[in-house]
């Protein structure tokens, strides 16, 4: 297929769309955003999503609700959080929610984000908890899920144990993914359940896991009273500060929207993913007296990782947070070591200040000694370390300034970053943020502000803002320069680079939304050339990207996007690619059914050329595909109300690829050019 055939294919689908607020757009950008930057396709992004869900259910009333409740939905600034309260302050309780366009900084845009989750109500008791209202108008769930790839790859075949045994290219269990969980809530204030996953290729009731599933979960959460602010028992995560010592959960970071630079740490959180490696296991509470609040914490769970003798000792050489525990490799994997986990934090607050004390020490129950490379000189290695850190955010009317100080025993060095958001007008905001984190800087959860992966071995400065010089259009653009003061994997000196994104969104009423999105990445890498002492060299990737949205009735909308991506280094040819995605969503008040549909055609040169596409799922089901090489993808996902409180979903999708005769590697690789799968999820809620 040449370029014009491209762009033939992309003016006859080009048609704009509306999504339906479960694949809202600011939901997609931050989740492909999130996958370009951590290069992976799947990502449990349930902990985000419940908080959606639940708001969606049971709206928050804006007369009642607290600052955290507010910040705990991450779709407003601290800026216009903290308007809202002023104008609550000045006039009193919303008569209407029409009223939000009174409050300063608060634009259509802002209003349309949270609308689907807030309400205003003349009701101004506040929410009381008991034991008997729990079990007399607590809600319950019920999510079971079933996944299967239809083109089996080559792990799957039937061979001797033996051949399982002495081989990682071959599964031991079924290409079945079984997927289930049960949910009771009451309010805000109580949590139980239990999640229980088993991936493709693990055994069930056999083998390795004659427990069933490879993976379960429970936890029980409580939040509310006077003293006695949250606890958990089970699993649950932790989020500290600006994520540089402790956060153990996922979070958005660096998008278009300059308002995710700073995270709003809410404590205690149940684990509800699938995920098996970011939670913590065992019981946390916070107590609370006026402005102090006391947050403590222990965790013990088993870790997988690779064990060998040294010394006639047994040492850990490499952590493994897959989850897979498929082939004989994987399996010897698992639970090589426990991982102990002792925590504190005291936060102080009065007005629009909050300051933060944390310290958290970490112990292995086995020498961690990985293999020494050049680039990994500086990370931890030992049996215990010890986290403190500092952290503060302080609002003055329309600026917000805020901050951590981390520091680690092992190495004793430091990782430090600030940050502002500025609203210099109603339609205009900018962020400023600059990190400094040393090389010999690690902790075992974290996810602060950076380019790279880990809050280790960077510098960086970023500068963003959001205007909107007219009624109809938002400009969003940051830039964001970094440097990396020691080696890095497949970077053998230290080096630079920037990232640059310009945004532009026009939408004229709220049947329309177009944006048009420009990003530039600037790195240095290894050159591809083989010489005699490694060298660097720049890498530049560019995107572009379309993307246009359209209700086109009441029930039927359309979704185009059109991005293309090119790379340049001097030890190669420039490589390109291109993707187009045209979704049809059909989604009526008036029956119980919801169809999505898309169909994209792709062409990449290679798979530094890959582009991410969010995809619909089911609830609770997250992917984000990268496409490459040459070929086609379709997907339908069929959501159908059986009753009021019993739904399904129902998802198959394919990709074909053009001449190819097998696709993926290794125990993954599919002989053939299809790659077809399935899924269906039933839901039953219960009161």
């Amino acid at each position: 297929m040449n370029k014009y055939s491209w762009l033939i294919c992309f003016f006859l689908a080009m048609s704009p769309s509306f999504f339906a607020q479960e694949n809202a757009p600011w939901i997609q950008q931050r989740i492909e955003y999130w996958m370009e930057k951590n290069q992976t396709e799947n990502i449990d992004f349930t902990v985000q999503i419940d908080t959606w869900e639940y708001y969606r259910a049971h709206p928050l009333n804006l007369n009642i609700a607290t600052k955290e409740e507010v910040l705990s939905l991450e779709l407003l600034s601290d800026v216009q959080v903290e308007a809202l309260f002023a104008h609550r302050t000045e006039m009193g309780k919303l008569l209407t929610i029409y009223e939000l366009q009174a409050v300063s900084y608060w634009d259509d845009e802002a209003i349309q984000m949270v609308l689907p989750f807030i309400t205003v109500d003349d009701n101004l008791n506040t929410f009381q908890f008991s034991l008997k209202n729990a079990l007399k108008y607590g809600a319950s769930e019920w999510i079971t899920r079933y996944q299967r790839a239809i083109d089996l790859p080559v792990g799957y075949k039937q061979v001797s144990d033996s051949m399982k045994l002495n081989s990682n290219n071959y599964f031991w269990g079924n290409p079945d993914h079984y997927y289930t969980r049960y949910r009771f809530r009451y309010g805000p204030n109580l949590s139980v359940g239990f999640t229980a996953d088993k991936d493709a290729g693990e055994q069930f009731f056999k083998g390795d896991n004659k427990k069933g599933f490879d993976y379960y979960s429970a936890h029980l959460y409580y939040q509310g009273g006077k003293y006695l602010k949250s606890f958990a028992l089970g699993d649950y995560h932790i989020q500290l500060g600006q994520g540089l010592n402790c956060w153990t959960s996922y979070a958005f970071s660096k998008t278009a929207d300059i308002a995710t630079i700073k995270k709003n740490p809410t404590g205690i959180k149940p684990h509800t993913s699938t995920d098996e490696s970011r939670f913590l296991r065992g019981a946390a509470v916070t107590l609370g007296y006026k402005r102090l609040q006391w947050l403590t914490f222990f965790s013990h769970k088993n870790k997988d990782g690779r064990l060998s003798d040294d010394t006639n000792s047994v040492v850990l050489n490499s952590i493994s947070d897959a989850g897979y525990h498929r082939t004989t490799s994987e399996i010897n994997l698992r639970n090589a070591m426990t991982e102990t986990i002792l925590g504190s934090s005291l936060n102080f607050t009065v007005s629009s200040f909050r300051w933060g004390l944390n310290a958290v020490r970490t112990l292995f129950s086995v020498e961690y000694n990985k293999e020494n490379k050049p680039y990994n000189t500086f990370d931890f290695r030992g049996k215990s370390m010890t986290s403190v850190s500092t952290d503060y955010s302080y609002s003055w009317k329309n600026a917000l300034f805020f901050g951590e100080l981390s520091w680690v025993d092992f190495s004793r060095k430091w990782a430090y970053l600030q940050g502002m958001t500025i609203a210099l007008d109603p339609s205009f905001s900018m962020s400023l943020l600059y990190r400094n984190y040393d090389k010999a800087y690690q902790t075992i959860y974290n996810t602060g502000f950076s380019e790279g992966n880990n809050v280790q071995n960077e510098q960086g400065t970023y500068i963003g803002f959001t205007a909107k010089p007219f009624s109809k259009w938002t400009l969003q653009a940051y830039v964001d320069f970094f440097q990396f003061p020691w080696l890095k994997y497949q970077v053998s000196q230290p080096s630079k680079g920037n990232e640059r994104l310009v945004q532009v969104t026009y939408k004229p009423n709220k049947k329309i939304e177009v944006y048009a999105r420009y990003r530039m990445l600037n790195k240095e890498m290894n050159t591809s050339i083989e010489t005699a002492i490694d060298q660097v060299e720049n890498v530049q990737q560019q995107n572009v990207r379309f993307n246009a949205v359209f209700q086109v009735s009441e029930g039927i909308s359309l979704r185009s996007r059109v991005e293309f991506v090119e790379v340049k280094r001097a030890s190669e040819h420039t490589q390109q690619g291109t993707l187009i995605t045209q979704d049809v969503i059909y989604k009526s008040k008036k029956t119980p059914l919801d169809i999505t549909l898309r169909y994209a055609l792709f062409q990449t040169d290679s798979w530094a050329t890959r582009i991410y596409s969010y995809e619909a799922n089911p609830l609770y089901m997250f992917s984000s595909a990268a496409y490459y090489n040459n070929g086609s993808r379709m997907y339908v996902l069929v959501h159908y109300n059986i009753t009021r409180n019993i739904d399904c979903w129902l998802r198959y999708g394919e990709f074909y690829y053009q001449n190819q005769t097998n696709i993926g590697s290794g125990a993954q690789t599919i002989e053939g050019n299809a790659k077809r799968e399935l899924a269906i999820q039933l839901r039953i809620k219960m009161r």
